[in-house]
């Protein structure tokens, strides 16, 4: 049963799979406007929901190797928590064995080695481009594996997104491919968002507002193949860092999605 009052505020629809709706017409001023943004309606916030990552909004961060916790039963017991934790762990990337192909490596001190706008479904020139390569993207280039040794399946995790995000490979015979991961990336997070992902205490309304005001922008890009719902899309929840700009191995074996500001 939905917390909010449906007579009320009519685009809170019944809790899920109904997603968040902002484009409604201006009506009496009881009523929620998405554009008036200097009032926000008073109703009951849905507790956090199950299903995201446990340590959303701050990510994990393991001890230091000269930490005493790390010796013996207590250093297993944090291992056995993260192989629990997360659903497809790589073991290799934690000790650091794996490393991330060159032209999704990010880093801080260079040039992005890709853009690549996560509001849009495909990548298609100029939004795709090799920033750090200074040439234009080939099917060579999407066709490559991600990681050596290739691996079948990657869990990655942005610090802004609640959910983590499983990328498998296409083929059963080869790794995940750059292909693979812009395009599941993108399916992703073009999905909607469910009234109690949005409306919840887990959420302070700064970070609401920014969500929405997030998808007010993207609902007015007119470009080809850019997804324009009216409904608030998980990729709304990066704001304004929509440029996919590569990944960044993490210490319990999970990847963390980089992004950088749309200019």
């Amino acid at each position: 049963m939905s917390f909010a009052p449906q007579a009320h505020y009519p685009f809170l629809l019944p809790s899920p799979p109904h997603p968040v709706i902002f484009h409604t017409p201006k009506t009496t001023s009881h009523r929620y406007d998405p554009h008036e943004s200097d009032f926000t309606p008073d109703i009951p916030l849905y507790p956090r929901p199950q299903h995201w990552r446990p340590s959303f909004p701050n990510k994990l961060v393991l001890p230091r190797r000269d930490d005493p916790i790390r010796s013996g039963r207590k250093r297993n017991r944090i291992r056995l928590v993260l192989v629990f934790r997360h659903p497809f762990p790589n073991f290799f990337a934690r000790f650091g064995s794996i490393r991330v192909a060159p032209l999704l490596r990010y880093s801080s001190k260079t040039l992005p080695p890709i853009r690549y706008d996560l509001r849009y479904h495909l990548p298609s020139d100029p939004r795709f481009s090799l920033p750090a390569s200074h040439r234009i993207p080939s099917n060579d280039d999407l066709q490559q594996p991600i990681t050596t040794p290739a691996l079948s399946c990657l869990l990655l995790w942005h610090r802004r997104l609640p959910w983590y995000i499983d990328i498998n490979s296409s083929h059963p015979h080869r790794g995940v491919t750059v292909a693979d991961v812009l395009s599941q990336l993108s399916a992703v997070l073009t999905q909607p968002v469910y009234i109690p992902e949005y409306w919840t205490i887990a959420l302070p309304k700064e970070d609401r507002d920014r969500i929405r005001d997030s998808c007010r922008t993207r609902q007015t890009l007119l470009a080809p193949g850019v997804h324009t719902g009216s409904s608030v899309c998980r990729v709304d929840y990066l704001r304004q860092d929509v440029i996919f700009a590569g990944l960044s191995p993490s210490a319990d074996g999970t990847f963390e999605i980089r992004t950088i500001p749309f200019m």
